[in-house]
């Protein structure tokens, strides 16, 4: 996982001195901690075929080496990484081969493989041919996480940048979620990343399955979860309506309010009765560290039962923003909910199965105090 230590707004010109296009701006992004006044860069390279533009560069933003690869995506890992012992692999790929269909119409298949095209010491100087190889053969390259602050992660063990000494071990394996701020860094708990399997009746949680047992069990007996145990129960289900386009003519509606209904007690909500027309932006979630997309609710309208209706965005908004804050602050860590199986009829009881991804997170500190009390093996549903 790369870290964005800092955006700066630069120019090409500013760091490619001879770059045809010098007036071209692009967010450079640092991610990397600085190590002897050295860090680790990079942009989004716009061209016919995307991809990260990396460089190493020194503490006024001066780049001394720069590197891009236009196979980026054969890449394993990252095309600059800072290493343990404060050295710099870069890598590119190698094509290994290609396969052509001569008289058919499809494209070559292409096969590469990673392959490390240079090692640069910790100073910036780049090892010779005979230097990396011997460099290679003589140090193992263990993988870090650098956290800010000087401090970086390696497997389970936590030590100082700039001389590698070692701080602290966890017993749980960790990433961060951001960097150190104030002493303190949010990070997820992946030894307590969990999935689970839920039975829902009357909108409440009944039963609670791993979702790998359950999911293999259900394969092993043959039972296909999208069709299992359903009926129709469509007349028991109150209407739902769905909007539809105004005509032109049409100056007169009864104004509608729409409610929240419950899907899962707690854990999942939406909008009752009506679908509403939405739009959507992206908002980075804190807690989890990815992009969820909040819906921005438009005027919607519908045709029911000889009469026109609308909902308007105005009172629409504060309903999507309840749903929202709802998604982004589930209990026992519940980070996305995806329904497997509904219209379950089991005793002639109705039920549906849903997918809970539980993924935890907590606090540590520079010290190794780590601020975390959930326990994934004893939720309380």
């Amino acid at each position: 996982m790369v870290n964005i230590f800092e955006t700066r707004e630069l120019t090409l010109g500013d760091i490619h001195k001879n770059d045809p296009t010098p007036s071209w701006k692009v967010n450079l992004q640092r991610v990397s901690d600085w190590r002897k006044g050295i860090a680790v860069a990079r942009y989004y390279k716009q061209s016919i075929k995307p991809s990260w533009h990396y460089f190493l560069i020194d503490d006024d933003y001066n780049y001394f080496y720069e590197k891009s690869s236009w196979n980026e995506d054969e890449i394993e890992g990252e095309q600059i990484e800072r290493v343990f012992g404060g050295y710099y692999i870069v890598r590119d790929v190698k094509l290994d081969g290609c396969r052509t269909f001569p008289g058919q119409d499809r494209d070559t298949e292409y096969y590469y493989s990673t392959c490390i095209k240079e090692v640069i010491d910790e100073n910036g100087t780049i090892l010779t041919k005979d230097e990396r190889i011997a460099y290679l053969e003589s140090n193992p390259i263990n993988q870090t996480t650098e956290y800010g602050d000087g401090i970086i992660q390696c497997g389970l063990s936590f030590y100082r940048l700039d001389n590698y000494q070692h701080v602290f071990d966890l017993q749980k394996e960790v990433a961060p979620l951001g960097i150190f701020r104030e002493g303190k860094c949010k990070v997820k708990v992946i030894t307590d990343y969990r999935d689970f399997v839920v039975l829902v009746k009357d909108k409440r949680i009944t039963h609670v399955f791993n979702a790998e047992d359950f999911i293999f069990i259900s394969k092993l007996l043959g039972i296909d979860l999208e069709t299992w145990g359903k009926e129709s129960l469509q007349s028991s289900r109150k209407p739902y309506y769905k909007s539809v386009r105004k005509p032109n003519d049409i100056t007169s509606f009864k104004e509608i309010k729409p409610e929240i209904e419950i899907y899962i007690h707690n854990y999942e909500i939406g909008v009752s009765s009506y679908s509403i027309d939405c739009g959507g932006e992206l908002y980075y979630d804190d807690n989890y560290g990815f992009y969820r997309t909040q819906l921005i609710p438009g005027t919607s309208y519908y045709y029911v039962e000889d009469e026109w209706r609308k909902i308007s965005e105005a009172d629409s908004k504060p309903i999507f923003d309840k749903i929202f804050k709802k998604d982004c602050n589930r209990p026992n860590f519940i980070k996305d909910i995806k329904i497997i199986a509904r219209d379950i009829l089991l005793d002639e009881e109705e039920y549906s199965l849903y997918k809970f991804e539980c993924r935890p997170y907590g606090y540590l500190t520079k010290d190794g105090k780590f601020e975390y009390d959930f326990d994934v093996n004893n939720i309380k549903w």
